[in-house]
């Protein structure tokens, strides 16, 4: 039995200036991974998304490789991740496929995620 690559879209949203910067939503499978997987957020505060300046391109850190590596796509709360949290990833390239595992919280150590895993070549016209 094989599985389905899960499908990557990202949305980039600029809010008011008043309620923060420009952020990268990863919509996975058609859902906002931060505002559907972690509804209200770590201590009642939705995750934020990190700004695409820093999180896409060749230097980005979204940009899978065969070697392994963590990155924080969203915050929350005050900014303090021992205290409102921040989601962590590991990303790498696997054959034909890239993927995410590895999630992590700092505020919160009790969350799991499953792994997934996209088409190498849907996920980088996404990303780079």
């Amino acid at each position: 039995m094989t599985m389905e690559p899960d499908l990557l879209g990202l949305s980039i949203t600029c809010p008011t200036p008043d309620e923060g910067g420009v952020e990268v939503r990863p919509i996975v499978n058609g859902r906002d991974l931060l505002a559907d997987v972690f509804p209200g957020g770590v201590g009642g505060s939705r995750y934020l998304g990190v700004g695409p300046r820093y999180l896409l391109g060749r230097d980005g850190p979204l940009h899978a490789t065969a070697t392994p590596h963590e990155t924080r796509i969203a915050w929350s709360g005050c900014g303090v991740e021992e205290c409102c949290g921040s989601l962590y990833l590991t990303v790498r390239r696997a054959g034909e496929h890239v993927v995410w595992e590895g999630w992590r919280d700092p505020a919160n150590q009790d969350h799991t995620l499953p792994k997934l895993r996209f088409t190498a070549g849907q996920y980088e016209a996404e990303v780079l």
